[in-house]
């Protein structure tokens, strides 16, 4: 805890100078690709596939400005307790401008599942992010499956906004959206943290698999369009790829930058499975 304490210092120490020139980048950019595709992935698909629209625009901006607002947080935590000041009046100044965007779609659709959707959306990335942001806990498996909860609620929070109660297709998107979530979790762990575990990238090759056989059914039964089970292929050949790598240190931004083409083929082949007509 010392060595995290005396990090959190410098980054203080380094940001309070008004000369840095990545000052602006590191005090709003979250450093986590994972969470720009999560976010991305959900804010796109609402609208895109489904054509969520009206309230649930209040949701989308109030989520992205709180996602901004992130990054700041961490610093502050990091430089308590003589905070960054910067740091601190941004954390504010974003979360209450984000949460001011929510309370008026709160207002405008007056309803009390969107408001239990809100309130879960908010505390599961809130628990996520604490967790990212305490050096002995990043990467922790209960904070990142909270980050990925945290992501289905806020879609199914936009089409509950946008429709006034969450149809059979807002169900089966953000069940979508919950199965490449955790496959791209398992990529990424295959690579990183559990990249050298025994058996670990046959299990993920074979989940890969599995949600891809699941996909197949729930078009076949109607749930989710047909095409929807080709949105996991890429990930499914990336996950075979990655069964035949070594297991030495890969390059994470190389690998973020990755999992981001990932994230924008699903997006891209579930819109056109929902929008193109099948005969």
């Amino acid at each position: 805890m010392a060595g995290a304490h005396h990090q959190g210092a410098s980054v203080g120490k380094t940001a309070s100078q008004p000369g840095a020139p990545r000052r602006l980048g590191s005090l709003f950019i979250p450093r986590e690709h994972g969470s720009w595709g999560m976010l991305l992935t959900v804010l796109i698909l609402a609208p895109a596939a489904l054509g969520t629209g009206g309230a649930a625009w209040w949701f989308a901006g109030g989520s992205a400005v709180l996602f901004f607002a992130r990054r700041p947080w961490e610093i502050w935590l990091w430089t308590a307790p003589e905070p960054d000041e910067t740091a601190r009046r941004a954390a504010l100044l974003l979360t209450t401008l984000g949460l001011a965007l929510g309370g008026v779609g709160l207002w405008v659709t007056a309803s009390a599942l969107t408001a239990v959707l809100a309130v879960l959306a908010a505390a599961l990335a809130g628990a996520s992010a604490y967790s990212e942001s305490r050096p002995e806990r990043r990467g922790a498996v209960a904070g990142r499956l909270a980050g990925v909860a945290a992501m289905v609620a806020l879609l199914l929070l936009q089409v509950a906004a946008a429709f006034g109660h969450i149809p059979p297709a807002g169900w089966g998107l953000a069940g979508l959206c919950l199965s490449y979530f955790l496959t791209s979790a398992l990529r990424v762990r295959s690579l990183v943290r559990a990249r050298k575990v025994q058996g670990f990238r046959l299990v993920s090759l074979f989940l890969h698999a599995c949600i891809v056989l699941g996909a197949a059914a729930a078009a076949w039964a109607g749930w989710v369009p047909r095409l929807a089970p080709l949105a996991y292929g890429p990930g499914l050949v990336q996950a075979a790829r990655i069964l035949r790598r070594d297991a030495t240190p890969v390059n994470t931004l190389r690998m973020g930058i990755g999992e981001i083409l990932h994230a924008a083929a699903f997006v891209a082949l579930t819109i056109l499975a929902y929008r193109l007509p099948v005969a």
